[in-house]
């Protein structure tokens, strides 16, 4: 099996899905004049908090020098100096949050500052804070629970990114890698089952709006299965694989879960016609060849594909 999936570790999930999270200009506070403007429309509901805008004050100076610094092409160490009160500001100015506008600028500034800082978990708080704000546009509240989901899961802070992710993932959200992260958050909690059932969800979202399933998703259920010796979910995988992708390559790896379980073909008749597809792909590979390019002492051959298949009924 080891020729068959190639292995994605977590960090690479998160890495990738983290950079599009990272560049989202989407997630930064307004500007100065804006912060102000909405200040001085004392009559706007929803609106500031005073106590808000009081302890909010150093931190807002701070976001200006910084912004004004990018302007004039300061260097990043220099851009990062000015940001050296900003953990302790941010902090005075969320504990005095307590409007839905205050929680949504300081998450705003969390996310941002936590950019720039490289902060992980002060971005995951500061999105937070922004959903919990209740102020994110309803269009885009999946897009910021796939931000948050990204975050939780670089910070290991796992059912938080089950969390996060479910609803993302049921939405048939656009960015592939919902799903996998998603199904690592379970399994990296040992939870196997429900991370099968997360990228069995995923497929079935994404079928019913017309779409198609990266492979990706299957190969991460098959590694998933075949990690944690779950047979039947290994068969139900790679023959959904098959269904999905019927390469030489997927046919194989199919039978082999069949040829290694013992299951009856006739109680599977998707079984039965992955197999005769491995059958048919096997007659151009010359029997020496092995499933795997390790231990091949082990593995059945291409061979042993033939002998199984060979006895399935001919309308198989």
């Amino acid at each position: 099996m080891r020729a068959t999936f190639k292995r994605v570790t977590g960090g690479m999930i998160g890495k990738t899905a983290l950079a599009i999270a990272l560049s989202a200009g989407a997630l930064t506070i307004g500007t100065t004049a804006a912060f102000a403007k909405e200040k001085e429309a004392k009559a706007e509901k929803p609106s500031y908090s005073k106590e808000f805008v009081a302890a909010a004050g150093p931190m807002q100076k701070t976001i200006t020098a910084y912004e004004e610094a990018k302007k004039k092409g300061a260097d990043a160490a220099a851009q990062k100096a000015l940001l050296a009160n900003a953990p302790a500001e941010l902090a005075a100015a969320e504990a005095a949050a307590k409007t839905p506008l205050d929680r949504m600028a300081v998450g705003g500034w969390a996310v941002s500052v936590g950019g720039a800082l490289d902060d992980i978990a002060m971005r995951q708080r500061g999105i937070q804070n922004m959903l919990d704000s209740g102020q994110v546009p309803a269009a885009n509240v999946t897009e910021y629970q796939f931000y948050l989901g990204n975050f939780a899961y670089s910070n290991k802070d796992y059912p938080t990114a089950v969390k996060a992710l479910t609803s993302v993932v049921a939405a048939n959200y656009k960015d592939d890698s919902a799903a996998e992260l998603l199904a690592d958050s379970y399994a990296l909690q040992g939870k196997n089952a429900e991370a099968l059932a997360a990228l069995k969800t995923a497929v079935d979202a994404r079928k019913a709006a017309g779409g198609v399933a990266p492979e990706g998703w299957f190969k991460r259920a098959n590694l998933i299965a075949y990690k944690n010796r779950l047979g039947p979910q290994a068969i139900e995988w790679s023959t959904m694989m098959v269904e999905a992708n019927p390469t030489a390559l997927n046919c194989l790896v199919q039978a082999n879960w069949f040829v290694n379980s013992g299951s009856s073909p006739t109680r599977n008749r998707s079984i039965l016609a992955v197999c005769c597809c491995a059958r048919a792909v096997s007659r151009t590979i010359p029997s020496t060849s092995s499933v795997n390019t390790s231990n091949t002492s082990k593995r059945p051959t291409h061979a042993v594909f033939r002998a199984k298949c060979s006895r399935l009924p001919r309308w198989a």
